[in-house]
């Protein structure tokens, strides 16, 4: 037993990347996990040269701008809105299910 804690211990003192776990490390070092590959250059070509900023998770995002509409943009929109309703349900009137015999 003190003989595979020495073995582990032993491994786990390898030197190792800075961003590597203690258990990515002695996997590594024991061969059981395999090194990452670097990656193609098309993907890193892709990739943009900064890290991407983190946004906050509990702010509040900006209101989008919008332009107000007057008084007669809004009633020509809600007569727009009354002539399509007016003309669903006359659709729905029109197709009333016959009866079956």
């Amino acid at each position: 037993m003190r003989a595979a804690m020495g073995l582990c211990l032993l491994l786990a003192a390898s030197p190792a990347a800075a961003d590597e776990s203690f258990w990515d490390s002695l996997g590594r070092s024991s061969g059981l996990v395999a090194p990452t590959p670097d990656m193609p250059a098309f993907v890193k070509a892709s990739r943009p040269a900064t890290p991407p900023t983190s946004l906050p998770a509990f702010a509040t995002p900006p209101e989008p701008r919008s332009k107000v509409k007057s008084a007669e943009e809004l009633k020509a929109m809600d007569s727009d809105l009354e002539g399509a309703g007016a003309r669903a349900r006359g659709e729905a009137r029109k197709a009333k299910p016959k009866p079956k015999p």
